[in-house]
């Protein structure tokens, strides 16, 4: 059966993924993790190496996008596919990187639940940013993620090296899934990257940044349809 591994991004746990794992009709061995709190990707990927599959589909979002593509430059023999949702393979501009070392030296001295909690209209499209069933399931989540976790990934995204040609080389099938609204990681860029990296593209409408928590019916139906185009669905005995 085809492994496929789902990894979470800042603010998020492993149970993000469920509803979307529930959509996927294919047979898959569906592994789903919270990413450990370390201040590197490369360390966050060797850790993962640990425990993931001998070879796998990944599945990112965000964050969990730029662990995954440690993994492929660390593992490449490893890595049979990648799907990157609402996610970013260059560097930070310097501006950006130092809004998360600050972040993350805030984050130390306050915590930092009362401030991500504060800015669900930047991460949800409006559809979604005053629901109240959403906003209690990211109150749990970021409760559940923790200040530490939160700290050392925005070290980590900080830090991280420019990967998009790691991405173009890589000889694999490869998906960008793009909300239709990201005011974090603009969909325009997002959709440029597929281009530049000669990868699939799925714009999903009507979502924003946490679209796997705002639509997780139509990204579970999506990442379907590409697991049986590329042809892993022979994978799955």
């Amino acid at each position: 059966m085809l492994n496929v591994v789902f990894l979470p991004g800042v603010n998020n746990v492993a149970t993000l993924w469920e509803p979307v794992v529930q959509a996927i009709t294919m047979p898959i061995n569906a592994v789903l993790l919270d990413i450990p709190p370390r201040e590197s990707v490369e360390d966050i990927a060797r850790e993962l190496a640990g425990v993931l599959p001998q070879e796998f589909v990944l599945v990112g979002h965000s964050f969990g996008g730029m662990v995954g593509l440690a993994l492929l430059e660390l593992y490449p023999d490893r890595v049979q596919g990648l799907a990157l949702v609402a996610s970013r393979a260059g560097a930070d501009a310097p501006g950006l990187r130092q809004a998360k070392f600050d972040r993350a030296e805030a984050a130390r001295r306050d915590g930092h639940e009362k401030f991500v909690l504060g800015r669900a209209d930047r991460v949800f499209h409006p559809d979604y940013a005053q629901d109240p069933a959403v906003l209690a399931q990211r109150a749990v989540d970021v409760r559940a993620y923790g200040t530490p976790r939160y700290v050392a990934h925005q070290i980590a995204m900080a830090n991280r090296p420019d990967r998009e040609d790691t991405l173009r080389a890589a000889a694999i099938p490869k998906l960008i899934i793009a909300p239709g609204e990201d005011l974090v990681i603009s969909t325009e860029y997002q959709m440029g990257l597929a281009k530049n990296v000669n990868a699939g593209v799925a714009v999903i409408e009507k979502t924003g940044h946490m679209l796997p928590a705002e639509n997780p019916q139509r990204l579970g139906e999506e990442l379907d349809s590409w697991l049986h185009s590329t042809g892993f669905a022979g994978s799955c005995n």
